[in-house]
């Protein structure tokens, strides 16, 4: 296990430092609902998903920077007020008492349909009453999916075209920040704990051994956490 959790850190670092060029697209949510349920003292599943009423209202922002660029908005509450926006994140968290790894993924679904979905490996740490999560983003790909109009559209306003975003993909990039509201870390279930997420994508892939390498760490620590929770079920 420290082999694995020290091999992620190892290759968040080799990426990230080839990330801060070259940003196409970046990606912001706030008052998601943040969810961890534990399979045992140091393993669980993190999930962030955007909602509507009661304490949050989660909105976004999803900008393309490549020229002609543009802004998909969406408004406090736009899952409710759209058949298809949504924002999903979903991770396997390996965790000591102050540190910990998390290897996942994410999609990004626009007001029609259209979605931008990669993977992501990085590591916690707690401060302040919140929990943080830094890393990179892998085998990230925007899908014209829904009405195949060649746009990804915002809920309440706003715009970019997907056929701007330079070739090939998939891109690379990085969680530059997510933080969930937590004064203990990991230490027993939570739910609708106050989330928010920003993310960059560049157009320039991590070499392909470190990407690569997040796979397969990433598969490894999957299969890790499914093997504790059968040995915990046995």
């Amino acid at each position: 296990m420290k082999n694995v959790v020290m091999g992620i850190l190892a290759i968040v670092g080799l990426a990230t430092a080839a990330r801060a060029d070259n940003v196409i697209l970046t990606l912001t949510y706030s008052d998601l609902s943040g969810n961890y349920t534990a399979a045992d003292a140091t393993s669980g599943s993190f999930n962030a998903h955007a909602v509507s009423g009661g304490n949050l209202n989660s909105a976004g922002a999803v900008s393309c920077l490549v020229s002609p660029g543009g802004k998909a908005v969406f408004q406090p509450g736009f899952v409710a007020a759209s058949p298809f926006a949504n924002f999903v994140l979903d991770m396997a968290v390996v965790h000591g008492s102050t540190t910990g790894t998390g290897v996942g993924s994410f999609t990004a679904t626009d007001h029609d349909g259209d979605t931008i979905t990669g993977g992501l490996a990085g590591s916690w740490s707690i401060a302040g009453g919140f929990l943080a999560f830094v890393g990179t983003l892998g085998n990230v790909i925007v899908h014209d999916n829904g009405a195949t109009d060649d746009t990804f559209n915002g809920s309440q306003s706003g715009s970019w075209t997907i056929s701007s975003l330079p070739g090939p993909s998939p891109y690379s990039g990085a969680i530059v920040q997510l933080t969930a509201q937590q004064k203990t870390f990991f230490a027993s279930n939570f739910s609708d704990q106050v989330t928010g997420v920003t993310a960059q994508v560049v157009a320039v892939p991590p070499p392909p051994a470190a990407y690569l390498a997040i796979g397969g760490l990433g598969m490894t620590a999957a299969g890790i956490f499914v093997r504790r929770r059968s040995l915990q079920r046995s």
